[in-house]
């Protein structure tokens, strides 16, 4: 007894040396406090003979000798960032739906870890939307008993919604099928055993239930070992809108995945034939079904990354039967539509390539247009001669303004190739590449017209093919392939858009890997491709009247893909069919004169007005990316989070949005509606003048330049930096200050060129000195708080410090030096009284420059500093 006391008392003071070092961790303590247990051979008995001794150990036991629920909590946060804050969440167990729904989740459990099933049923028990039932078909062996008695034992912290059921293991699909037995649900919820929900799953499920109408629901997810929000391997999935063809190349739906029963037919469920790869069927046989796919995208579900779970391509690499199987499902899903097509694997585990039976011999019109350049044009032509695999093909290049005697050389040259025609353009000389290639497209016989620029190469054999079985669809609009450069980075994989401006997607990563999301194996949607090489049917050529004249040299070929997806065409991007193209990297970017900013202006906004929506919102590429000359992980800005709260406060009132914002002040507005409204809602760009007599419930974001100007009326509802809201209608919330934070400006960055931050994804702008307009303040003193500043590591650039001056409405107000011990931290400085006396600051900032060129470094852009936001807080109030 005196050893058992001895052991009880070590394991009592290694429990407190724990608690004050990991005092934070509570999810680590539990697990320690398990592997104490175990190390120091202390059991339920024992810790029962302490139960009333030690408060502190109390919580460790249940009346099994085992921790309860309370141990298992998790702060679900990346870097120290929430998606809710603890009000929110408690502000969604109040919220009333108006027609509610009941969730069945379905869990199958098999010889699941202690600690793990304990973290899973928390998750569960700590939804924010209470209206579910927890449906546990447990198949474990006799040495894994241990599961019935935990789940009995918390049974009471569920109020009666757990609901549990002891089977024989029969395999993933049955076990799944014996939980879903148990559902009475009106929608089903998938969840693995050893898996975490958000506390916030279900609510925002059912939120956009009852916004939308969907019957099919997914989530952005991410993997994890040990600790969510400490887990060095967390590795957040952002994924896009409902993509058929992403779909089909991959799982990438995968999780949180919520639909509604009624899809079920009578007696379906999971099918054993694809077990490893079952909920990839399901997904498919529901995505057919389903009337409204939803995405949300915030990452509601933290998949367990380990070595026997699935979501280790390990798995996929050690078991060719769960590979094999998902590309049976895609195949299964092909023959159910009657589509005549094979499923082969890729190089690499868990993505497949779908190849379409191409009907008939249609006839390839490849139009090139050409000026000079011999070499260039050469080059490109032989690569079709020497690569193309399909035989039914011409060559339809559109001579406009050569003067080099070379050049027609080559055209007599290639004359006597009855698959080429020469064409010359007898139009206008001024360069008009929509009409040359409709030109072009008039002078050619094909069923299909492949635009393609000149300097381009082929690299794979079957490339048309590629493209073919693609655009044949008729579902397909658009087809667009992988574009390289020479030193095999990716030039082009799809173009994605945001508020009008467009960016290649996946620009100079490795196009040997896989790549992000798998961009470099997947066919996928995308909202456009580029004209540089492009394949349209002619009949949807002839529907959508070619390319828009109007555009005459930027956006034509996206404009070109935008009215085919309001024409209810898909656009889609094969990494299968792959060119080199040697523009921008190879030959040196050329220099944009002043002219050629001014026309690329007018043709953005062009496209902003044509497209109001779709070149606005890009339902393909997620929220939490953007670009800025780069492509870089979104971070949500305090701004954003304001503009979120105060959109969810109006929900239901239309949104209008003013063309006089700046395209990120656009995006910011479209990030928080992804998330926070229906886009059925829609956000249409009108006049504020045309609208002011208006008396619906509305909201109008307008710039602060704009309401000064047109004074529309209204009530000042918030006002964010250069973004003024206005509300209309007695429905409208007016936005109250949270602990005196009356303004947030954002997004706008300090320094000069353009340089992706390691640290943030933040990237510089060309502004040595900028000035943030913020207004709405109270008069007199104020505390400004730069959040996150943060400059390139000075040891990169052997610097020790960086200088940064800072005006107030023309008033000195600092000199602050940032050094490695604040960089990246907020910085804070005060304004003192009388200097803010209209509610307006005018901050200016100043930083000093340098260019990494003085430091032994190529790159010849100007560096600086960074900020994600300006918070302003009262200084009689606390922060």
């Amino acid at each position: 007894m005196d050893t058992d006391k001895k052991k009880l008392e070590l394991y009592e003071k290694q429990i407190l040396q724990l608690e004050q070092t990991c005092h934070t961790l509570s999810q680590e303590n539990s697990r320690l406090r398990l592997e104490l247990m175990r190390k120091n051979e202390v059991d339920s008995r024992k810790v029962k003979m302490l139960w009333k001794k030690s408060t502190r150990l109390s919580r460790l036991a249940d009346k099994f000798g085992i921790p309860i629920l309370s141990d298992y909590h998790h702060d679900f946060t990346y870097g120290g960032r929430a998606l809710y804050t603890k009000e929110e969440l408690e502000q969604q167990k109040k919220h009333k739906f108006d027609a509610p729904v009941r969730f069945s989740i379905i869990v199958p459990i098999y010889n699941t870890d202690k600690t793990m099933l304990y973290e899973m049923l928390c998750s569960v028990a700590d939804q924010t939307y209470s209206d579910y039932e927890l449906c546990i078909a447990d198949g474990s062996d006799l040495e894994h008993s241990y599961t019935e008695r935990i789940c009995k034992s918390v049974s009471g912290t569920f109020g009666g919604r757990l609901k549990y059921k002891k089977i024989k293991n029969n395999g993933i699909s049955a076990n799944s099928n014996e939980s879903l037995s148990m559902a009475t649900g009106d929608w089903i919820v998938l969840l693995d055993h050893d898996d975490l929900l958000h506390p916030s799953a279900l609510y925002s499920v059912m939120r956009r239930i009852e916004d939308t109408g969907a019957d099919f629901v997914y989530s952005d997810e991410t993997r994890f070992t040990g600790i969510p929000q400490n887990s060095i391997d967390s590795y957040p999935f952002y994924k896009p809108d409902y993509s058929p063809d992403y779909l089909l190349s991959t799982n990438y739906i995968c999780h949180i995945v919520a639909f509604k029963r009624s899809l079920l037919d009578e007696g379906e469920g999971f099918r054993s034939e694809f077990d490893g790869s079952q909920d990839y069927d399901l997904v498919l046989r529901m995505t057919e079904k389903a009337s409204r796919i939803e995405h949300i995208p915030q990452v509601l579900y933290y998949w367990r990354y380990n070595e026997s779970s699935v979501s280790s391509s390990a798995v996929y690499n050690s078991n060719s039967d769960v590979y094999s199987r998902g590309g049976d499902a895609v195949q299964s899903h092909l023959d159910r539509l009657g589509i005549k097509a094979t499923v082969e694997h890729t190089s690499d585990p868990g993505y497949f390539h779908v190849r379409y039976d191409i009907e008939g011999e249609p006839k390839v019109s490849i139009i090139i247009l050409n000026r000079d350049h011999r070499d260039l044009l050469e080059r490109c032509v032989s690569s079709i001669l020497r690569k193309s695999t399909w035989k039914n093909y011409e060559i339809v290049i559109c001579e406009n303004g050569s003067s080099d005697p070379d050049i027609f050389e080559y055209y007599d040259e290639l004359r006597k190739d009855p698959r080429i025609v020469i064409t010359k353009w007898t139009g206008s000389g001024e360069f008009n590449y929509s009409a040359l290639n409709n030109y072009g497209v008039r002078n050619a016989a094909g069923d299909y017209y492949l635009l393609l620029n000149n300097d381009t190469e082929v690299i794979t054999d079957g490339w048309i093919e590629e493209l073919l079985m693609q655009a044949q669809r008729k579902s397909t609009g658009v087809v667009g392939c992988m574009l390289r450069y020479p030193d095999n980075t990716i030039q082009h994989a799809g173009i994605y858009l945001s508020g009008g401006l467009a960016m290649h997607n996946g620009l100079y990563e490795n196009a040997l890997e896989p790549g992000r999301r798998g961009i470099n194996r997947c066919v996928i949607n995308v909202s456009a491709v580029t004209g540089a090489c492009m394949m349209v049917r002619k009949d949807v050529w002839d529907e959508l009247g070619g390319l828009n004249e109007e555009y005459k040299v930027a956006y034509n070929d996206i404009d070109l893909c935008l009215r085919a997806e309001e024409a209810g065409y898909l656009t889609v991007y094969t990494p299968f069919a792959v060119l080199y193209h040697y523009e921008g990297k190879s030959r040196g970017f050329r220099r944009m004169e002043e002219n050629d900013i001014s026309r690329e202006d007018v043709e953005r906004i062009k496209l902003l007005t044509d497209h109001p929506v779709t070149a606005l919102s890009d339902r393909y590429r997620n929220a939490h990316y953007t670009f800025d000359g780069y492509y870089c992980e979104y971070i949500e800005s305090p701004k954003d989070r304001n503009i979120a709260r105060l959109l969810a406060g109006n929900r239901g009132i239309p949104l209008f949005v003013d063309r006089g914002l700046s395209p990120e002040a656009i995006r910011q507005l479209y990030y928080v509606h992804t998330i926070k409204l229906d886009r059925a809602e829609g956000i249409s760009l009108t006049d504020p003048e045309s609208i002011k007599t208006d008396i619906t419930d509305y909201l109008l974001a307008l710039s602060l330049e704009r309401y000064n100007e047109s004074n529309p009326g209204g009530i000042i509802v918030a006002v964010f930096d250069d973004i003024v809201i206005l509300g209309f209608g007695d429905k409208v919330k007016t936005a109250s200050a949270d602990a005196g934070d009356f303004s947030i400006a954002s997004g706008r960055f300090l320094g000069a060129g353009f340089h992706p931050s390691e640290s943030n994804g933040f990237c510089w702008s060309a502004e040595e000195k900028t000035t943030v307009r913020v207004t709405g303040l109270p008069n007199g003193a104020c505390r400004f708080v730069l959040l996150h500043g943060y400059s390139i590591p000075f040891k990169e650039l052997g610097r020790q410090s960086l200088t940064m001056s800072i005006d107030v409405n023309d008033v000195h107000i600092a000199d602050i030096s940032v050094t490695g011990a604040n960089n990246g931290k907020d910085i804070t400085f005060d304004v003192p009284d009388k200097v803010i006396t209209d509610g307006t600051a005018n901050i200016c900032i100043q930083t000093e420059l340098w260019s990494p060129a003085d430091y032994g470094s190529p790159d010849r852009r100007k560096l600086g500093f960074s900020t994600s936001g300006i918070k302003v807080l009262t200084l009689n109030k606390t922060e």
